[in-house]
């Protein structure tokens, strides 16, 4: 936190020096090449999408992925195309993405997002020779014998939203894998000002995170693992974990098959903060989520809540969450 002081007695809070350490720490962390942070999560999706295509170009995403991916495709002029989702994971499904036609498509990426921390198989993506932009909000840190997430995408995104695992009061890290998308990222800049940038406060904010972040996995790792035994004991289940994915470890994805809203009036009653999985998502904008016509992302959409795992819960508190798990109607 002493950068976040720094920063608030400094002549200087708008972008400079601590988001350029931001992004090194992000490379590290990533295994990635350079990039930028911004302001914006939309904006700084718009910047990838013109950098990479002219505008008309498809983007390819699950409803259930984060809003923003709608608002930044929007502004570059760009379509949206949504692909189902795995039923029991929530993430963007490969074989549904596989049954589309792409025949007339010349321009496109996938946006593969982590649903509740479910990691996306990314490897079959990209041995695929798909442009992908992998969203790390839910997982940034998360690592196994098998896989690291964002060492394998074209482009590492991290929000650092209120919903994210590392906030910093708005804004996201875009990260480039290589030379190349490197340079389409400048590329995507060049069409904007300095004022898309993450200012210095916010950056110093992030970066405070990021290197608390081993700890702050390591302490939910602990939660999750006391929390998975209430599980058991509900008569409801937990989102299904995706094959690269061992903990959840940005909340606890339960599945409510029926009185979601008896379940809530339930928890607030007993002074626990939970709200619906997907409420943030490219879904929740449409006044109609049929409309969409992905029915397995629907059926998520409206089963899903998102029960505490942060760091600031303490033994009592996990407790007494567990209790509460269940005995859940």
């Amino acid at each position: 936190m002493d950068a976040v002081l720094s920063c608030m007695v400094s002549d200087k809070i708008g972008y400079g020096s601590i988001a350029n350490s931001l992004i090194s720490k992000g490379c590290e962390l990533f295994s990635a090449q350079n990039g930028y942070a911004f302001r914006d999560p939309a904006r700084a999706f718009e910047v990838i999408l013109r950098g990479n295509f002219e505008p008309g170009a498809t983007v390819f995403v699950s409803p259930l992925a984060p809003d923003y991916y709608r608002v930044g495709a929007e502004n570059a002029l760009c379509k949206i195309e949504f692909v189902d989702v795995d039923p029991e994971t929530g993430c963007l499904s490969y074989d549904n993405f596989k049954a589309k036609d792409l025949t007339e498509v010349n321009n496109y990426l996938v946006v593969l997002d982590s649903p509740a921390g479910n990691i996306p198989n990314v490897a079959k993506f990209v041995d695929d020779g798909v442009t992908v932009v992998e969203d790390v909000s839910t997982t940034a840190g998360i690592s196994s014998e098998e896989y690291s997430v964002g060492s394998l995408s074209d482009y590492v995104f991290l929000s650092f939203e209120i919903d994210s695992l590392v906030t910093a009061g708005g804004g996201s890290l875009v990260l480039a894998r290589d030379k190349k998308q490197v340079g389409k990222l400048n590329k995507g800049v060049a069409f904007f000002k300095d004022y898309i940038f993450l200012p210095d406060l916010n950056g110093a904010l992030a970066l405070s995170q990021f290197e608390q972040l081993a700890k702050k996995i390591d302490k939910r790792k602990t939660i999750y693992a006391f929390l998975r035994d209430a599980v058991a004991k509900s008569i409801h289940t937990t989102l299904k974990r995706s094959e690269l994915t061992e903990n959840y470890l940005y909340a606890l994805p339960m599945i409510i098959d029926m009185g979601m809203g008896d379940v809530i009036k339930y928890c607030k009653k007993r002074e626990i903060e939970v709200r619906p999985c997907f409420d943030s998502s490219i879904l929740a904008s449409f006044a109609d989520p049929i409309d969409a016509q992905t029915p397995n992302a629907l059926s998520l959409f409206m089963r899903c809540l998102l029960f505490p795992v942060h760091g600031s819960i303490n033994k009592k508190d996990c407790e007494y969450l567990a209790r509460v798990i269940t005995t859940l109607p």
